[in-house]
């Protein structure tokens, strides 16, 4: 439950949640607790439809902060006119709306929340997309450093370099698998898939075991540095990656699923492998195996550590992803 900057639990006014492209999101709420102050005592936060950035009941619409208790009288006859209603927030804040962009997050780590919006502007590039997947796990990770990630990446690449002769996408392709899969053993954790730690980059660098789809990014960053491109998709129940190659001038691809050591699938393969994981017979269909695009990555790997922190009841955490997708 949001926390008001009066240490109390912060109200909000709905109505302006009923009105917009608001209108969509689904508000939990409940009515405020009987003998809850009102007003400043206690730390109401109202997002009242003429003013969206505010903070307390008694700023509705900016007055109170020009003219004390004359201003908190107008504000709130304001807030009236508007048929604001108190609600206690059960929820997560809507997207970029009110307390959060104020003060910040309530649950998220700062530093975390501030370096993941602060990538998401240059997420289309390998080393974008590497750099806010590693701010999501500095909320649990303070200490880990991306430049210290990023190091790690180059001097895969550079070892990768070293070995191959032809500078040729196959080429690249073969050494990239023998440097990752074969020689440093990198692979799905299959003993503790639910782990948190699956979906945390410093980790997964370390321990070399991860989720598909943190493979998958670890995978595209050090093909990224070897003049390789790879794409991932969000096929479901399984985050695969692609690699573009080329065929006597002409361009194709190659399915590649880092979980299982980098192992080389077909069109049909794929197919099965997404009938397997997700117990379901489906027809083939090019819509499963899209491509994604950078804010699907970083939304599903959100969405697994959600359900991860869930699972252990770890709701403070499950709110603290869910303030950081509001910023995609």
């Amino acid at each position: 439950m949001p926390i008001s900057r009066y240490g109390r639990p912060a109200l909000r006014c709905v109505v302006c949640t009923q009105r917009g492209s608001l209108a969509r999101r689904e508000t939990h709420a409940c009515e405020r607790p009987a003998g809850m102050p009102a007003g400043r005592a206690a730390g109401v936060i109202p997002l009242a439809r003429d003013r969206h950035r505010t903070t307390t009941a008694t700023s509705c619409n900016g007055a109170a902060r020009r003219g004390g208790r004359r201003g908190e009288r107008r504000s709130s006859r304001v807030a009236r006119a508007n048929g604001a209603v108190w609600r206690l927030d059960c929820g997560p804040w809507p997207r970029n709306h009110g307390v959060m962009d104020v003060m910040g997050p309530a649950y998220c780590r700062r530093s975390a929340y501030r370096a993941f919006a602060a990538e998401l502007p240059h997420i289309h590039s390998a080393e974008g997309l590497f750099r806010a997947a590693w701010a999501i796990s500095t909320h649990e990770l303070p200490d880990a450093n991306v430049t210290e990630g990023e190091q790690t990446i180059s001097k895969l690449a550079n070892a990768l370099l070293g070995q191959v002769r032809s500078r040729s996408p196959e080429a690249l392709l073969a050494h990239l698998h023998d440097v990752l899969f074969d020689g440093l053993g990198f692979r799905g954790n299959v003993d503790d898939y639910y782990n948190p730690a699956n979906s945390y980059l410093p980790s997964v660098l370390d321990s070399r075991r991860g989720l598909p789809i943190t493979l998958s990014l670890v995978y595209r960053r050090v093909a990224a540095g070897v003049g390789l491109v790879v794409h991932g998709v969000n096929a479901p129940g399984h985050f695969l990656a692609e690699v573009e190659l080329s065929d006597a001038g002409k361009a194709s691809s190659m399915y590649v699923d880092p979980f299982y050591r980098g192992r080389l699938l077909s069109s049909d393969e794929v197919f099965q492998r997404i009938c397997q994981t997700t117990g379901r017979s489906l027809t083939p269909d090019a819509e499963l195996v899209r491509r994604a695009t950078p804010r699907e990555w970083l939304a599903r790997m959100l969405h697994n550590l959600q359900a991860a922190f869930a699972a252990t009841h770890r709701q403070r955490d499950v709110y603290a992803m869910q303030e950081l997708q509001s910023l995609l």
